[in-house]
């Protein structure tokens, strides 16, 4: 299946191309046209993860975001698929998130199992969006549309899933809020425009 875009409107999950992220009682469900992700203990993951890997050779992805009570809200790609435990403890990826304990943005990474810090600092709020952009082998960070860190690539593939989660780590609980799964409707791969379907779900 093709990467595509999801706006939660429909109050009922994909299961052709979204699959549940949860661990320690966290939920996903799509509700009042939107993703809210619940965490009722502090050890709380709640999410989705795509069905499968996509190539992210080329692509553009952005989610809008409401973090007012849990620990960290997240966009994340990675080589490996997760779905009964933290993603962050996978060898290979990406991530920019906005993290509610101390109202920071951050994006990092993790090659080989070593994490990196590639930006952190004072958030734009909250609410927003998060957009994470791969182009000419050069990944780029957005909050809102600020740019807040780019280099080259450096996962070992372009096959990725793409995560959309939160955590209730730091002692905090409570519901946040994903919309809008966007991606666009044509990329080029190649050289080739290769076709994204752009999807109401």
């Amino acid at each position: 299946m093709v990467l595509k875009s999801d706006n939660f409107d429909d109050n009922s999950r994909d299961a052709s191309f979204w699959d549940l992220l949860s661990s320690a009682g966290g939920s996903a469900n799509e509700v009042n046209q939107r993703l809210e992700l619940v965490c009722l203990t502090s050890a709380g993951i709640a999410g989705y993860v795509t069905k499968d890997a996509h190539d992210l050779t080329e692509c553009d992805i952005t989610i809008d975001v409401e973090h007012t009570s849990l620990h960290s809200l997240e966009l994340f790609l990675s080589l490996t698929k997760q779905q009964a435990a933290n993603p962050y403890f996978e060898s290979d990826w990406y991530r920019i998130m906005k993290y509610n304990l101390t109202n920071e943005c951050y994006v990092q990474r993790r090659i080989a199992g070593v994490p990196t810090v590639l930006y952190n600092g004072a958030w734009t709020g909250a609410s927003g969006s998060l957009r994470i952009v791969i182009s000419g082998g050069t990944i780029t960070f957005y909050e809102e549309t600020i740019e807040r860190a780019s280099q080259s690539y450096a996962l070992g593939s372009y096959n990725c899933y793409v995560y959309l989660y939160t955590t209730a780590a730091g002692g905090l609980t409570g519901t946040d809020i994903i919309d809008n799964f966007v991606v666009p409707s044509d990329v080029v791969v190649g050289g080739a425009t290769k076709q994204y379907m752009v999807m109401t779900l």
